[in-house]
């Protein structure tokens, strides 16, 4: 049967915590080969009466709280650098594209942060809420080992055959654990930035100047299938009205951001997905509030 042999090794770096795991170490059965491996899945776990939130690099980072009930959606993960143009990708659902190595999380009043420092680009990050498999909130990363593809033995047949790569790369994942006296998201931010300056001599004593430009995206109204008289129907839910904007842009401008472009969508013509914009229909629901 399946058997795999996998060594992690765990030291503590300092005030950080470590895992590694050397791919040269990793032994399997020719008949089994080992596609993914998923260092640490429930470091961290956060129970149903636990308060705080995930943090995984989507865009510029992203945060998802716990406990939410967000079940309809579908589990969160994201390549990192982007999707493996070496396998075969049949459909296009979303993009799935991570572009810094680090993600963490927040529980109760602390935190952590975990940078993937060996193999990242062997990863993804992958996170989940509570109540869909178990009673906990997690999030971990998941590095590809062998690489699998299926093809057709023939056109005269249907069925699909397996095929896997000869050897695995050299390469040891390394994970390194940094922990965060505060529940912020801010403080990940800085614990993160302190090990850019750490490693990355060109960043010490560097300042981001206040003319440095910044891009802020709001998104004004979503389109959304809601239920109304026990009926699905297509809706228009505004997320960031106009007064909203404004607050945001005067809070920003108060924090000495001077050199702003702002994109405002789904302002008009029925929200996000609108229609070719021949002409300006405003979204009533934005003018509120």
């Amino acid at each position: 049967g399946p058997v795999f042999n996998v060594s992690l090794v765990y030291r503590l770096d300092g005030d950080d915590f470590v895992v590694e795991v050397p791919y040269s170490d990793i032994r399997y059965m020719p008949d089994y080969p080992i596609t993914y491996v998923t260092p640490l899945p429930m470091f961290g776990a956060a129970g149903v009466e636990d308060e705080g939130f995930m943090f995984v690099p989507e865009g510029g980072g992203a945060l998802i709280n716990f406990n939410n009930g967000k079940l309809s959606q579908n589990t969160y993960y994201g390549n990192l650098y982007g999707w493996d143009y070496g396998v075969q990708r049949t459909e296009l659902v979303n993009e799935t594209r991570n572009t810094f190595p680090v993600f963490g999380m927040s529980k109760n009043g602390s935190s952590f942060i975990c940078i993937m420092e060996g193999a990242s680009s062997m990863g993804g990050v992958q996170a989940d809420i509570s109540m869909r498999y178990n009673s906990y909130n997690w999030l971990c990363a998941k590095y590809n080992v062998i690489h699998a593809e299926k093809y057709n033995v023939s056109a005269k047949t249907e069925q699909m055959v397996y095929m896997y790569e000869a050897e695995m790369p050299d390469v040891t994942i390394r994970q390194r654990y940094r922990f965060v006296n505060s529940g912020s998201y801010v403080e990940m931010a800085n614990a993160y930035g302190s090990y850019l300056r750490e490693n990355i001599p060109e960043l010490v004593g560097a300042v981001a100047s206040e003319k440095t430009p910044v891009v802020v995206e709001l998104v004004g109204a979503i389109d959304k299938t809601v239920v109304k008289f026990g009926l699905p129907i297509d809706s228009v839910v505004p997320v960031t009205t106009f007064k909203e904007a404004e607050g945001v842009i005067s809070e920003l401008k108060e924090g000495g951001i001077e050199n702003m472009s702002v994109r405002y969508s789904g302002w008009a013509n029925g929200g996000i997905y609108q229609k070719v914009l021949t002409g300006g229909h405003v979204i009533n629901s934005l003018r509120r509030g």
